[in-house]
């Protein structure tokens, strides 16, 4: 057999996989909440994996490894820094950001929370934020279809364009295909009174005022 029929059979495995999770999991999901934040329901273990998967992409796989390649040791800034970063945010922004869209009605996206937040009712903010979040998740999409592209060449040496056009399907029909599966009633939040964390969470504090 062909080594690229193996190679394709990896991969569907692998999505086959995802779906049939998904579908299995489905009749937990009610809500939005349920689909977009696991119900806030997630443990720490599985947040950090879901945080640390979703982020890597291909400058973890080719950009770091080239610069460590390339510079050596002096490098080694760049690995401190990403761990510090990290850090950083799950210690001083996490927990803040999590309350925060709690008292803010249960708000699901960053671009909802700062409609809610602001109490911006003309819309103007939450198209702003989403504008801003389109544009640069546009960017870092782009780049991951790129890379990727090239580790496939190198490793499976695979066509570059055709694989990066098989990508890009691949990367529109899998969420596509999970949130079919989401029984979702199609409202974009939840009530705070339904979440398990909203009895623990202050009332939302005015504009400007300072919340610790």
């Amino acid at each position: 057999m062909a080594e690229w029929v193996w190679i394709l059979i990896v991969f569907a495995l692998y999505f086959c996989i995802l779906i049939g999770i998904a579908a299995y999991r489905s009749n937990r999901m009610t809500n939005m909440g349920d689909y977009v934040l696991g119900g806030r329901r997630l443990g720490s273990f599985t947040a950090a994996l879901s945080a640390g998967s979703s982020s890597a992409s291909g400058w973890t796989m080719l950009v770091l490894p080239a610069l460590a390649f390339a510079g050596g040791l002096m490098h080694l800034w760049t690995a401190a820094c990403i761990v510090l970063g990290m850090w950083l945010t799950w210690i001083v922004t996490a927990k803040r950001l999590r309350r925060y869209t709690i008292s803010a009605d249960n708000a699901l996206t960053i671009p909802e929370f700062w409609e809610k937040r602001f109490g911006d009712t003309t819309g103007a903010l939450r198209g702003l934020a989403a504008s801003i979040s389109l544009y640069f998740i546009t960017l870092y999409v782009r780049s991951g279809l790129i890379s990727g592209a090239k580790l496939l060449d190198e490793v499976f040496d695979l066509d570059q364009t055709t694989t990066g056009h098989d990508m890009a399907i691949l990367a529109w029909a899998q969420p596509s295909a999970l949130s079919r599966s989401c029984p979702c009633t199609g409202n974009a939040s939840t009530s705070p009174e339904h979440s398990p964390a909203s009895s623990r969470a202050p009332r939302f504090p005015p504009s400007g005022g300072s919340w610790t």
